[in-house]
């Protein structure tokens, strides 16, 4: 693990500028859970491997308007409430979600907690949601008109080709639980939405090669 951090702009070309060094985190770093704040003043760090434990620690740093980064500091009394490594999460609104990842015996977990997120930054208390159909770890996480989508992922065992996704009601709680089929096994990759897609890139089939 690593405590590295950096950040480099988007032009408007869609070229990415030199990347530039941040202050460093306060603990080293792997398999964390990353999230930004919807108006893009704060980063949050969440759960993660230290190299001996996996942790429940949540870190903040706030976001200067020219995209640098400030200092991290730990957020007291807002630990997540297991500790896991190769979760995954996304803000959705005023609410961060944090879904699986393996725990302490390295179980997948089926867990998701989210929390709010104030303007100041601060986080409400950590909330349990409707949890997954089964433990996962190295899955990704994001959302897209009103919906959470947990794509992929490892339950232990065997890379999984399945699409979980949920509407996300308008008290920030989940709806039921429908799934989807990805065209193969993917752990370890990641998800984004774009043109209205759902885009999935790289990862591995089976821990080894990556794709």
């Amino acid at each position: 693990p690593v405590r590295d951090v950096r950040r480099a702009s988007v032009l408007t070309n869609g070229s990415i500028s030199t990347w530039a060094d941040q202050p460093l985190l306060s603990v080293a770093l792997f398999n964390h859970t990353l999230v930004a704040s919807s108006d893009g003043n704060y980063l949050f760090v969440i759960t993660g491997w230290n190299g001996t434990n996996r942790v429940r620690d949540v870190w903040r740093a706030t976001v200067a308007a020219n995209g640098s980064v400030g200092a991290w500091s730990k957020m007291t009394n807002r630990d997540y409430p297991i500790a896991v490594a190769t979760a995954d999460g996304v803000v959705v609104g005023g609410r961060v979600y944090v879904v699986g990842g393996t725990d302490s015996t390295g179980t997948p977990r089926r867990n998701i907690y989210s929390a709010t997120i104030a303007s100041d930054g601060s986080l409400g208390a950590w909330r349990p949601e409707r949890d997954l159909q089964k433990g996962l770890s190295r899955h990704a996480v994001t959302a897209y008109n009103g919906f959470l989508y947990v794509t992929g992922g490892d339950d232990g065992a065997i890379a999984q080709n399945t699409i979980y996704y949920a509407q996300i009601n308008t008290d920030g709680s989940l709806a039921g639980w429908q799934t989807a089929t990805l065209p193969a096994r993917r752990l370890y990759h990641r998800a984004v939405i774009q043109d209205n897609q759902l885009v999935i890139l790289g990862g591995s089939t089976d821990n080894v090669n990556g794709q």
